[in-house]
């Protein structure tokens, strides 16, 4: 009975929903369009809502962008070794735009300078074996940037030279503070910054303090892989080993002490993806190099290491110069860090150190004539080791004396003084120097304003004629090559001979306007008339030669700062 009254109950219970159903049929069309509506409204609205959301607006960007930045600044200026850092640079900067106007340009600097300025006439240039296996294509390349916007060899040349000093500083701070921290990296900017040679050759448009600053590069690089291991500082210090190379051709030894360095210390470690790219990429490209241009990079040092005769003035002939860079104490310092690093077994500093003691080594067995800007590039290096010594130093100190507020003041103050002593052997140095090869840039205007450019110009100092001329050279003998009438006068032809000259002035005069550059600076010009004395200037017009430009310069001389003639400029006017 119960079962039965249960089923009724349930069947009612049906009979009522049904109906209510039933009853709300001609409600349903309507219920469903409004329903559908309001919720494609809905989503409509919403989409409308996001994709606003997703249109970037500008004054958020703007705003966001801002931020970030105002953040990172405020940040770093908030840190004490951040903003003595800035001051360095600041001071770093100044002191190398005390003498951007410097006038002094040697050989080299000009050679570098020509091949910046051809490059700008000549694109194609820039793939030659010339320009390529000439070295210092980077620095050149640069200097090539720069001279399409100045159109001024000399002041393409400077900024060149400011631009590498002014990355050197800075990534001597990030270097020093991926490696230990900030104060160190402060530490060793200070030193690098106000080294007298690093700031001698830093002025100077020339490929040493650049490749002093490569290494530098080199090193960040190596250190960032080491800790982040990606694919990307793989690639990056790849990059960083090849300009270097570009930089100046003897940064291949550095690639061979990392190479050493990686077989001794990180053996295990070599065919990882970023480290094999690391190495292997710029191997790929010297094989390459060598296949293309005929030049066995590979067998010329190893031929250059087996030199075990050495030079002429006897071993350890580099350490004279390692201790004219760094001076007595700090190299005293460098030589205690050296051994530090592999006592204390600080592999932090293990590839510092290899640079330094392969490098040294080459130098020492592989080259005849070392002169201080060859060794330079060890500066950063022997800094990092230097500084080194002084944090283990600051250490002991604190452990000693149970305080740490000890350590920071006595590093930087023994930096400072360290400093001090190299700014004071700096600028005597550059200031003595700063007139030295002057007034061939003024010569250089006045032969491209005055002189056709079909003339014969014979120069005492071609290269630097060339440069600010922008003649290519025309002879004698081999050079004749080049195409130009620019002609050696200081070809060996001529040195102890000077019938040979006249024979070629009155062979060239037939068809060419003749002039003639001399100056007081180049020692290597022919001997019959150098050096310069009235009766040198004599003998030119006794060749029916007439002056018609004489430029003067401020010099050092046993009598002090004088103003006397540098640079004679001639015209060959036969009767």
């Amino acid at each position: 009975m119960e079962k039965e009254e249960i089923s009724l109950k349930v069947e009612e219970n049906k009979n009522l929903e049904q109906e209510s159903l039933d009853l709300n049929k001609l409600e349903e069309p309507f219920q469903e369009i409004q329903s559908k509506s309001d919720i494609s409204l809905a989503v409509e609205s919403e989409e409308e809502v996001f994709k606003e959301s997703l249109k970037p607006k500008k004054q958020d960007f703007k705003r966001s962008w801002k931020d970030k930045i105002k953040q990172k600044t405020t940040s770093f200026l908030k840190n004490p070794w951040n903003l003595g850092f800035l001051v360095v640079l600041f001071l770093g900067i100044a002191i190398r735009l005390k003498y951007f106007n410097m006038e002094s340009i040697w050989n080299d600097a000009a050679v570098h300078l020509w091949y910046a300025i051809k490059v700008t006439k000549e694109p194609l240039f820039m793939f030659s074996r010339d320009y390529l296996l000439g070295d210092h294509v980077v620095p050149q390349t640069i200097t090539a940037f720069y001279y399409l916007f100045t159109k001024n060899a000399f002041i393409a040349g400077k900024l060149m030279a400011l631009t590498y000093s002014v990355i050197g500083i800075i990534f001597m701070y990030l270097l020093g503070t991926e490696m230990k921290n900030k104060f160190f990296g402060l530490i060793a900017t200070i030193l690098f910054t106000f080294n007298h040679l690093f700031w001698f050759y830093g002025v100077r448009p020339l490929a040493d303090a650049p490749l002093t600053v490569m290494v530098v590069l080199l090193l960040y690089s190596v250190v960032k892989l080491e800790k982040t291991k990606t694919l990307f500082w793989g690639i990056t210090s790849a990059v960083v080993f090849i300009l270097a190379m570009a930089t100046k051709q003897q940064a291949i030894i550095f690639f061979f002490a990392y190479f050493l360095y990686l077989v001794i210390f990180k053996h295990k470690d070599m065919f990882q993806k970023a480290n094999l790219i690391s190495y292997g990429f710029p191997l790929f490209l010297i094989f390459l190099g060598s296949l293309i241009f005929k030049y066995n990079y590979l067998a010329s040092f190893v031929t250059r290491i087996l030199r075990l005769v050495g030079t002429e003035d006897g071993f350890l002939f580099v350490y004279s110069h390692l201790q004219w860079i760094f001076g007595s104490y700090l190299l005293v310092l460098v030589s205690i860090g050296l051994i530090l690093v592999f006592f204390l077994q600080s592999k932090n500093f293990y590839l510092p150190s290899m640079f330094f003691v392969v490098y040294a080594i080459y130098l020492e067995l592989g080259i005849n004539n070392v002169e201080d800007r060859i060794v330079l590039p060890l500066l950063s290096v022997g800094i990092l080791l230097v500084v080194y010594v002084l944090s283990e130093l600051g250490s002991f100190t604190s452990i000693v004396f149970k305080n740490k507020k000890f350590v920071f003041p006595i590093v930087l103050i023994l930096a400072f003084i360290f400093a001090w002593q190299s700014f004071n052997l700096g600028d005597p140095l550059i200031a003595g120097k700063e007139n030295g090869y002057a007034g061939h840039l003024e010569a250089g205007e006045w032969i491209k304003d005055n002189v056709p450019q079909e003339a014969v110009v014979f120069a005492g100092s071609p290269r630097m004629v060339r440069a600010f001329t922008e003649r290519e050279f025309g002879g004698p003998d081999y050079l004749k090559r080049y195409g130009g009438n620019l002609w050696w006068l200081r070809h060996e032809k001529y040195l102890d001979n000077k019938s040979a000259f006249e024979q070629d002035l009155k062979m060239l005069a037939r068809n060419h306007e003749i002039y003639l550059e001399i100056d007081v600076w180049e020692y290597t010009q022919p001997k019959w008339y150098f050096p310069i004395q009235q009766d040198s200037i004599n003998q030119f017009i006794g060749l029916e030669f007439q002056l018609v430009k004489m430029i003067e310069r401020e010099v050092s001389t046993n009598q002090g700062q004088q103003k006397i003639p540098v640079i004679f400029l001639f015209k060959y006017k036969p009767n």
